[in-house]
């Protein structure tokens, strides 16, 4: 069985994304099969079965948790600027340039924005330590009453790998509000085999791939400044993510999450300190999320 979908095309995403798939498999389909089809009945099929589901849920559950945690950068990493209006004039907010991948207290201010694109490639070799292509993954093992080893064993090989292009927006509704939207556009490709070993005799039994493109889930986020001196200060924020993903696909989660978070900031001369906390709820786990960031400003000659 070999299942193809469009390829992943940076400028056409989103027509790639928009092709019919009524009469393809969707890549969760294509793992079910892997990891369900078996050679050798067992003797209580109905818990295998269960068994094997439970493992592809895994694999797939691991899978859109890294997609799900995809850095996203800060929104006010560069220089950030704000107007004095002791001076009536405009005036660095900050010495020093911001971190990039984790927030600062500080906003971009009143009506400036940002745009970025960013792109990662991933290959997936283990998920929760199981490595997935020296064959060591089993799907079954059948072992005579009495008998200390199998005398057959099924397992399984995958291939994944991911390459996902995320588009960010940033503006600043007032001097101390950012608003911000991303979203994501993943391709996602898998090869896989199983291959049954029948008292130390291999056969390929089943030989598999799929892919699929489109769209994530889709982030929106705000940030408000409470304190600020220069460039330190504090601030409060949060950030929703909408399961606009196909989950069959693995390219979303199918579940909404929403994370409040607390940023801090403290910046003497040369160096500066970032760090933000938030917990996460909803969505396939509530997990609690934190980073930080050091920054040093170089001398000039």
């Amino acid at each position: 069985m070999r299942v193809r979908t469009p390829a992943f095309l940076i400028v056409f995403a989103v027509v790639a994304s928009s092709t019919p798939a009524a009469a393809q498999q969707t890549v969760t389909e294509v793992l079910s099969f892997l990891l369900t089809n078996r050679s050798i009945p067992t003797g209580d099929f109905v818990q295998d079965a269960r068994a094997a589901a439970a493992t592809r849920d895994s694999i797939s559950t691991f899978l859109l948790l890294e997609l799900s945690e995809l850095p996203v950068t800060s929104s006010a990493s560069a220089f950030t600027y704000r107007l004095d209006r002791n001076l009536g004039t405009v005036v660095r907010s900050s010495g020093s340039f911001g971190p990039f991948l984790v927030e600062r207290s500080l906003t971009s201010g009143l009506l400036r924005g940002s745009f970025a694109l960013t792109y990662q490639t991933a290959s997936f070799d283990t998920i929760d330590g199981r490595n997935l292509k020296d064959g060591t993954l089993v799907a079954t093992a059948s072992r005579l009453r009495g008998d200390t080893q199998p005398f057959d064993v099924e397992s399984v090989t995958l291939d994944l790998h991911t390459n996902t292009m995320t588009l960010l927006g940033n503006i600043g509704v007032t001097d101390r509000l950012d608003i911000g939207a991303a979203l994501p556009f993943v391709a996602i490709s898998m090869d896989g085999r199983r291959v049954d070993t029948y008292r130390g005799s291999q056969l390929v039994q089943a030989i598999a791939s799929a892919s699929a493109s489109g769209p994530g889930d889709f982030l929106i986020r705000g940030k408000y400044n409470v304190v600020r001196s220069s460039g330190s200060g504090l601030a409060i924020g949060a950030e929703a993510r909408l399961p606009t993903g196909n989950e069959q696909n693995l390219l979303g989660t199918g579940e909404a999450s929403i994370k409040p978070r607390v940023i801090a900031s403290l910046e003497r001369d040369r160096v500066a300190v970032h760090g933000d906390v938030g917990y996460s709820i909803g969505g396939l786990s509530d997990e609690l999320v934190y980073g930080g960031a050091v920054t040093v400003l170089g001398t000039s000659r």
